[in-house]
């Protein structure tokens, strides 16, 4: 949570011009000891994204979900 996000392919912000500034929540595919503890697809990871100032304002009406995999 409010941490830097990690992709596997491309930022979707981009094709935002960065209105979306803020990590709410990513929630990555996890492999440890040679097993699936979380899998998205093909090792995938979803995030959802947030412009700060509507974040101040507690307005979550306005949130960019992204999903992508390797």
């Amino acid at each position: 949570m409010f941490g830097y996000p990690y992709f596997r392919q491309s930022d979707p912000r981009s094709m935002k011009r960065n209105y979306y500034d803020t990590l709410l929540f990513q929630l990555d595919s996890d492999y440890w000891k040679n097993q699936w503890r979380i899998l998205w697809g093909d090792a995938g990871a979803g995030a959802f994204f947030i412009n700060s100032k509507k974040l101040g304002e507690l307005d979550f009406s306005d949130v960019l979900y992204s999903w992508d995999c390797c």
